[in-house]
């Protein structure tokens, strides 16, 4: 496979997110007219495809990792499973993240840690879609 990025999964996923979402806070849409781009990147990689397909591998999805933390005594991986569905926990982060108090320089530094977990999440999604 290749790490081409192809078609997203979401349509709110694109640069001009921030517009269409008038209902968020500034500090969200400022977020997202942020992240927008890498997170249409990533929804669009190979493996994010595969994985919403069902189509992924046993290697690509890391059973041995949770064998490894079970022979440690820690808690199985949980990446990707929730307990409520996603557009609840959207929402509930959006609040949060409007609800901060935060100072010009740590907002800053919030939107530049977002888009280095973009790139580190594209990096991730890269390196489990060449497994397969």
């Amino acid at each position: 496979m290749t790490t081409a990025t192809q078609t997203p999964i979401s349509k709110h996923a694109t640069v001009n997110d921030s517009r269409r979402h008038s209902r968020f806070g500034p500090r969200v849409r400022r977020l997202h007219s942020r992240i927008g781009q890498a997170h249409h990147q990533a929804e669009g990689m190979g493996f994010s495809q595969t994985l919403l397909e069902g189509q992924a591998s046993p290697r690509q999805l890391a059973p041995q990792a949770n064998a490894i933390l079970a022979g440690l005594g820690l808690p199985a991986l949980s990446f990707w499973s929730f307990s409520r569905p996603s557009i609840d926990l959207k929402e509930a982060l959006h609040k949060g993240i409007e609800r901060l108090l935060l100072s010009a320089k740590e907002e800053e530094e919030l939107m530049d840690e977002a888009q280095a977990a973009f790139a580190a999440t594209r990096a991730l999604l890269a390196e489990l879609e060449s497994l397969a």
